[in-house]
């Protein structure tokens, strides 16, 4: 455990690192991100955001229980976005240095809460939700996960600070001719994770395959050579590889971002496909991308984005050539490689150092 000038938790008995941290944890990746940035970095106090409530339609905390009893202390929002009450708890610890939050700032009255604490506010900043003026009047340090759309992050300084990841032992490859390919559906609008490609790939592909979909909602007008699985709701991805068994992890993202289930996939070894854009197309190999073509630009918090399409017939490519063992066990090679960079053992300190100055 790293530990910055040990703070003893009156509460819990824990020992914590003096900083605070805000985040969403529900479903997916920012569920994922938000246990392992609290259970690495062991924040003195935890505000997790809970959309459920206050009228956002996003779903709540995943296992907030969870966090209840580990490092600091830690509470749940009320109403979804923070009240002045919830950000005047979580900032009340004179001994906290900055408050690290993920994502965004989550509502105006966090940001005037912080902005009357004073203290410096580091965000790990989404580029398609950022608000550069709802950060100005707090001293603020903006952490870009990725190089996707970094030029869009302005309103203070900017470092490059990636999301790490937990490395495990990298799965076998199973030497069969028949593999699995697992696709997660996006929930986010546009159907991001390019879900209507992969369905639209299956049945192109000129080898069997195995492909599973996970996906919350029932779909209508279900194929017969997909399985529909619903996702597997844990704090990591652990429960999602050792339920849906995957052998390659496909995910032909309509525009950019973080995608931190390929991340996840590569930190177990596991092959990836996904779209020829950042920050995917930065370390992944050639043949493991998809082309794509730009659609239109469409607006979000952040500016104009980019969306982008591929042709269904790419993908199904893509998959052929992962039906081979050994193209599997070269591409898997490859991104546990990538995934050793950005493992949490190499990155706790620089974390530890920017929070805890």
């Amino acid at each position: 455990m790293h530990l910055v000038d040990y703070v003893p938790d009156p509460l819990s008995g824990s020992m914590t690192n003096p900083f605070a941290l805000i985040a969403r944890a529900d479903g997916g990746g920012i569920a994922s991100q938000t246990w392992e940035i609290w259970r690495q970095l062991q924040p003195a106090r935890t505000l997790i955001v809970d959309l459920s409530r206050g009228g956002h339609i996003i779903r709540g905390a995943t296992n907030p229980g969870l966090y209840m009893g580990g490092p600091g202390q830690v509470r749940l929002t009320a109403n979804g976005f923070p009240d002045e009450e919830e950000t005047a708890w979580l900032v009340a610890d004179p001994a906290i240095r900055s408050v690290f939050t993920v994502e965004v700032l989550y509502g105006d009255a966090n940001r005037w809460g912080l902005a009357m604490w004073g203290g410096r506010v580091i965000v790990q900043a989404n580029p398609e939700l950022f608000n550069p003026d709802a950060f100005t009047d707090c001293d603020l340090l903006i952490a870009a996960p990725t190089s996707w759309e970094r030029d869009k992050l302005t309103g203070g300084l900017v470092i490059d600070l990636p999301v790490p990841v937990v490395l495990h032992a990298p799965r076998p490859v199973r030497e069969i001719d028949r593999p699995r390919f697992y696709h997660p559906h996006g929930a986010a609008m546009l159907d991001r994770n390019g879900t209507k490609f992969v369905a639209g790939a299956v049945g192109r592909t000129s080898r069997p395959i195995e492909i599973v979909l996970a996906q919350r909602a029932p779909t209508r007008n279900r194929q017969s050579n997909i399985q529909y699985l619903p996702p597997v709701e844990t704090p990591t991805y652990e429960g999602v590889w050792a339920e849906h068994d995957p052998d390659v992890v496909v995910i032909p993202r309509r525009y950019g971002g973080l995608c931190l289930p390929l991340q996840e996939a590569a930190a177990r070894g596991i092959p990836c496909i996904a779209t020829d854009l950042p920050p995917q197309n930065t370390w992944l190999p050639s043949s493991a991308v998809v082309p794509v073509k730009h659609d239109r630009d469409f607006p979000m918090k952040g500016g104009l984005f980019g969306i982008y399409s591929v042709q269904s017939a790419d993908v199904a490519a893509a998959m052929d050539r992962f039906c081979d063992p050994l193209v599997r066990k070269e591409h898997a090679e490859l991104v546990y490689a990538h995934a050793e960079t950005l493992a949490w053992d190499r990155w706790t300190d620089r974390y530890l150092d920017l929070l805890c100055p």
